[in-house]
């Protein structure tokens, strides 16, 4: 846990102490949301639609003063004892934040909270989490969850990077560790890939997923090193 947390104590108070002069406030609200078409839904490596499609639906509002907040819900399988007797469900997720901009940094806070309705068994948790880019292209996150899958609290850290290109192309990849109350819990994943942007409102992303090791329980699986296709469309906004 110690690794994660030190990264960021620097850059969190520099941030958070830096003039009020600094900081460049964004000059208007914005309501926007989204919709994702994935041929396997992802989060922090782990599959939780078990290999097959999934839609997620998003929306976020963004105020002039840096505050945030948003829900999203994607369709997710659940797994019983046998991995072959699966049931269509759904993960939501609420979340508020701050966002803070300094020169060419940005910190953000937030805090949310995970559910996933209809189960037999309580999978809900609490996330807070902090994050730190640089100039849109380098991030850092580090984020503490109280009680992940019902097995403890867990810390999360990732680090990642994001290459624009011409015609609206972007390479990304990220490497993340999770390191939990449980260590049969502990993996870490990565990513890598490439997205483009049609007519400002549609995204279609490329990426490859890995894990460190597999782990599988009701809603997620590592599931193997695997391609995963996204089609979003974004609407509302600017």
């Amino acid at each position: 846990m110690s690794w994660i947390v030190c990264s960021f104590v620097a850059a969190v108070a520099a941030l958070l102490s830096a003039a009020p002069s600094a900081v460049r406030a964004q000059p208007f609200e914005l309501v926007s949301g989204y919709l994702t078409a994935v041929n396997d839904y992802r989060h922090r490596g782990l599959s939780e639609s078990g290999g097959r499609p999934s839609l997620v639906l998003g929306a976020d509002f963004q105020h002039r003063s840096g505050f945030f907040a948003g829900a999203w819900t994607a369709q997710i399988e659940t797994h019983g004892v046998n991995e072959d007797d699966t049931e269509t469900r759904y993960k939501t997720a609420y979340y508020a934040g701050f966002a803070r901009h300094v020169s060419s940094w940005t910190l953000t806070l937030s805090a949310t909270r995970y559910a996933y309705p209809g189960l037999a068994y309580d999978y809900d948790y609490d996330e807070q989490t902090a994050a730190v880019g640089f100039k849109d292209r380098v991030f850092a996150t580090v984020s503490y969850m109280d009680d992940l899958f019902s097995a403890g609290h867990a810390w999360h850290g990732e680090i990642g990077f994001a290459l624009p290109l011409p015609l609206d192309i972007e390479l990304g990849a990220a490497i993340g560790r999770l390191d939990a109350s449980k260590p049969e819990l502990d993996y870490t994943h990565w990513n890598a890939g490439v997205s483009r942007t049609f007519l400002r409102r549609v995204g279609v992303d490329l990426r490859r997923y890995g894990a460190s090791r597999y782990y599988s329980n009701g809603v997620a699986t590592t599931h193997g090193d695997e391609w995963v296709v996204a089609a979003s469309f974004a609407f509302g906004g600017r």
